[in-house]
């Protein structure tokens, strides 16, 4: 029945997102919050799946005033991690951690100077091989692996830690950025 299917795909869910969460280590989490603070800007590729992640996270980043981009095209991204510099922070994402784009604008920002964190499914994987930090998210193997919904929420719930921690160790500056009015959002 449609209901025994539905609570089985959320059991399912729940242990993708209980592993995810339980691997990650709090205080590497830190370590890139803190490089994220720092950074003038943080840029985040993606493909497929991996890049509405990408989007979303560059859309809850600004929303605490973190200066966060992504690009769609294939071709910006590789631009803009060519132009990247030694106060930039990468941020590529890709649960195969082996999409030749993400992988080569990894690789255009590193050469440059730029932090670079890859956000990969678990293993030794091409992308996670030249990053400067590895976050991995679990997930389980589905007909259609690279599009799985449990991928993308491990995703996510990476993010949502990351900035979480940023947000509480900005939390006066996050509440301007948040603030309806943009009367509100001017510093003394």
């Amino acid at each position: 029945t449609l209901s025994s299917s539905s609570a089985a795909s959320d059991v399912y869910k729940r242990q993708v997102l209980n592993r995810t969460l339980a691997s990650l280590d709090t205080n590497e989490l830190k370590v890139v919050a803190e490089k994220i603070e720092k950074a003038e800007k943080i840029v985040f590729f993606g493909s497929g799946g991996s890049l509405i992640v990408a989007k979303d996270a560059a859309h809850k980043f600004m929303k605490i005033g973190i200066r966060a981009f992504v690009y769609e095209d294939i071709d910006l991204q590789l631009m803009s991690s060519s132009l990247m510099n030694e106060k930039e922070v990468a941020i590529g994402i890709s649960h195969s951690g082996s999409n030749r784009n993400v992988i080569d604008c990894i690789k255009n920002a590193k050469e440059n100077g730029a932090e670079t964190i890859a956000i990969v499914g678990q293993g030794k994987t091409p992308l996670s091989k030249i990053a400067d930090m590895i976050l991995y998210c679990s997930s389980e193997e589905t007909m259609f692996e690279s599009e799985s919904v449990s991928t993308r929420i491990a995703q996510l719930a990476i993010i949502d830690a990351i900035v979480a921690i940023v947000a509480f160790d900005n939390y006066e500056d996050c509440l301007l950025y948040t603030s309806p009015s943009p009367r509100d959002r001017q510093k003394s």
